[in-house]
């Protein structure tokens, strides 16, 4: 008996003798094509930035070449860019005698939202106004106006449009709501036939643009010069020379970034259609860059961030002036307005953030390094453990081991060993994606999906050689596991997918009770839930940039918000925890807007009586309910949802002072005092307040003693909830701070018990002045 063990291990041992000779001279003799094409380099870009399953492209050029189709069917919500759609259906009907760009259309209340831009050349859209319907495609197409879409919408019949569309091909594309509607206006929209979400593919937009290029379609030539006027060019256009010509149309809903269109240069056009889920319209120009200049460098390059943080925001005298027994204006109950739900991209998450890529430190130990000669004792060890060990769970093993030499190779200069040693765990996640027990199973997914994404990591590091045939050859082999990824390993995976995607919906709470294996928190409604925690879990402070906090720092009676993935069975799985968020950030109370200041880029609410001033920056997003929008486009009286950190200003000593709703919870330092910093702009405008005096001044600059001081937060989102009816001049018999904006007060406040409008018929007079100019 004895005998035959022996006989068995030593054909075992020769076995994996053969094969790690085998296995090493392979290593030595890849593949060696290193013919890259513009799809490869683009598909290795995204993989190198786990970027595989939150993207789409299409693109192509006139002659059917240098083709780039990633994700290409894969459904998005279009936000903006179904303003294109809406256009191309216009001029079909003017084309058919149906409408004329000089009738005029009357812009009714239900319709007027905020809007994208407000320029001299197309003013923002206001209700009572009668325009040409060549004004408001002209608006709606270059200022992305919701307003002009909305009532081009009921001129056209959103079913009429989405017939239209599909007539041409675009099947996957459906128009079914209007955009940025508040949520009086919303509700009259439940009723309306077609009402439904709008969709679309990046391959749709493509193929929408190129019927534009070819005129296949009425109205090409103005429809493309149209586009050409476009005003909103932070992605396609951003990097590219200023000479190339790019007629598009762009969508934003953050985290959702879209842009498709024409590009043209002397030499030829192409057409390019980007789809992301990534909160960042960055990815957009840098993928335009590299599609437009093929400059294979880009792959896996830094890319740079378009905006700036660098404001010095002066402190509000109405914010410096608090006084709970004036009469603010604004200030109403707001009690029965619906608090918007926060997604990831809401608290300021990166992808980086939610990425399961596995750190090096976290890798398994190489005892034996995979070019020993006595690797084999490894791959022997791991099979007895096989044999005491579920299937899956010892792939898993396997891989992460792989991954850990593949690590240790590179670090070692041997590159072409580890690649291949990479190229070995392609193969093994593939044949692990199709395991049957895989479905519902979120902790295994997010666990395949952490190989993915670590893999390709391993993979990037090959693009800092020198020698220009391996980087190409790198290049090619991260492109060629990246299809295979997206074609076997991530339809499988849906749970660990949607781990990481910015659209998620984190579970927030305050921290009771912390152990080495869960937490447990109390959600705002009420509710305790207990959450399973890894000790390789990543663990951000709100307030740092870098995700390096210890698992430690998460405390009892700390405000968190987690991410992850449910098998939906009441379990959670936590990747990725973000630590020390304010209370404001977890259940924000709707908030009157008493002043903008677009000068200085900031704000001023009433919360409870209370002002509070909002700073704002670039990356700041302010939302309506179907697209972005910015801050001139917010007026007082505006009914908002404010969500952001502390930046300054002591708290009342008072804990149930009204000012404490926007405080955070808890601070490990306290908060400095405020210095008033009034500017020009930011003073108000009656001569009798008595802000204005230099007295006055001197005494808010010295307020140590004051109970209140002022409340100032950085803004991370900004949500529109309700339109109101701009602030009147006379509000109560107690004089209150001047609003530092223009007064619109011939605007009358939509009614919330108002029908559903009907489709609006065009006008027979003509006003040539209300023409867009094209």
């Amino acid at each position: 008996m004895r005998q035959k063990l022996f006989a068995a291990v030593a054909v075992i041992l020769f076995a994996f003798i053969s094969l790690n000779f085998t296995n090493t001279t392979k290593a030595q003799t890849i593949q060696t094509d290193t013919n890259i094409t513009l799809e490869d380099a683009v598909y290795a870009d995204l993989a190198l930035r786990h970027y595989l399953t939150s993207i789409s492209v299409d693109s192509f050029d006139q002659y059917g070449e240098n083709v780039v189709e990633i994700n290409k069917d894969k459904q998005w919500l279009p936000a903006s860019t179904v303003k294109t759609y809406v256009a191309m259906y216009a001029y079909y009907k003017i084309n058919k005698g149906q409408l004329s760009l000089d009738d005029q259309i009357f812009i009714d209340p239900i319709n007027v939202v905020p809007t994208e831009l407000d320029t001299e050349e197309l003013p923002t859209l206001s209700e009572g106004q009668t325009v040409s319907v060549d004004r408001l495609i002209v608006q709606m197409i270059t200022q992305s106006d919701n307003t002009a879409y909305n009532v081009l919408l009921d001129v056209l019949d959103r079913q009429e449009v989405s017939k239209y569309i599909q007539s041409l091909g675009l099947t996957h594309s459906t128009i079914g709501s209007k955009l940025n509607l508040d949520y009086n206006q919303a509700q009259s929209e439940l009723n309306v036939e077609g009402y439904g979400i709008n969709t679309t593919t990046a391959s749709d937009y493509a193929s929408a643009f190129e019927m534009i290029r070819q005129k296949q379609v009425p109205g090409a030539d103005a429809l493309f010069e149209t586009f050409s006027m476009q005003k909103i060019n932070n992605m396609i256009p951003l990097l590219l020379p200023k000479d190339v010509k790019v007629a598009h149309k762009t969508g934003d809903l953050d985290p959702l970034y879209h842009d498709g269109g024409i590009v043209s240069t002397p030499q030829s056009a192409y057409i390019l259609s980007v789809f992301s889920n990534l909160g960042d319209p960055d990815i957009i120009a840098h993928i335009s860059d590299l599609i437009y200049t093929k400059n294979y460098d880009l792959v896996g390059a830094e890319i740079q961030d378009s905006t700036s943080q660098n404001f010095n925001w002066p402190i509000d005298p109405l914010v410096l002036n608090i006084d709970q027994e004036q009469n603010l204006l604004g200030t109403k109950d707001v009690s029965d307005v619906p608090i918007p739900s926060i997604n990831a991209a809401d608290l300021g998450i990166k992808p980086s953030d939610l990425s399961l890529d596995v750190s090096r430190q976290n890798l398994p130990s190489v005892l034996i390094p995979a070019d020993s000669p006595v690797h084999f004792l490894i791959s022997a060890s791991q099979l007895v453990r096989g044999v005491f060990q579920d299937k899956t769970q010892k792939d898993l093993d396997g891989m992460n081991l792989k991954l850990a030499e593949a690590s240790d190779l590179t670090a070692r200069g041997k590159t072409q060993l580890a690649t291949a040693t990479l190229v070995k765990v392609q193969g093994q996640l593939d044949k692990t994606a199709q395991s049957e027990k895989l479905s519902g199973d979120s902790k295994t997914q997010s666990a395949i999906q952490a190989i993915s994404e670590t893999r390709f990591t391993l993979l990037g590091q090959g693009l800092t050689s020198s020698d220009k045939s391996q980087r190409d050859q790198t290049i090619k082999t991260i492109a060629k596991q990246a299809r295979e990824t997206l074609a076997q390993v991530q339809p499988k995976i849906p749970q660990a997918v949607s781990a990481t995607s910015l659209s998620q919906k984190p579970l927030i709470g305050d921290v009771t009770d912390v152990s080495d294996s869960n937490l447990t928190i109390k959600t705002p409604d009420g509710q305790d839930v207990t959450v399973a925690i890894t000790k390789d879990i990543k663990v951000k402070d709100k307030s740092q940039d870098n995700t390096n906090t210890k698992k430690g720092a998460i405390t009892p009676g700390s405000t968190i918000a987690l991410f992850g993935s449910s098998d939906g069975k009441n379990t959670f799985n936590a990747s990725f925890v973000l630590t020390n968020l304010p209370k404001q950030l977890v259940a924000p109370q709707p908030s009157i807007v008493l002043k903008v200041n677009k000068e200085d880029k900031t704000m001023v609410v009433s919360e409870n009586g209370v002002p509070i001033q909002v700073n704002i920056t670039p990356k700041t997003i302010i939302k309506g309910d179907g697209t972005n929008i910015t801050l001139d486009q917010i007026k007082p009286n505006d009914v908002v949802v404010v969500r952001g950190e502390n930046v300054s200003g002591q708290q009342p000593q008072n804990s149930n002072s009204p000012a404490n709703n926007l405080s955070p919870a808890s601070s490990s330092s306290p908060q400095p005092q405020l210095q008033p910093a009034p500017s020009s702009a930011t003073a108000p405008k009656q001569s009798n307040s008595s802000v204005n005096s230099p007295d006055a001044k001197k005494s808010q600059t010295q307020q140590p003693q004051s109970s209140i001081q002022p409340q100032v937060i950085k803004g991370t989102t900004i949500q529109t909830v309700q339109k109101k009816e701009d602030v009147g001049k006379k509000v109560s018999s107690t004089p209150a701070p001047a609003q530092n904006n223009k007064s619109t007060n011939n605007q009358k406040p939509t009614q919330p018990s108002a029908p559903a409008p009907t489709p609006a018929q065009p006008q027979t007079q003509t006003k040539s002045d209300d023409k867009g100019k094209k």
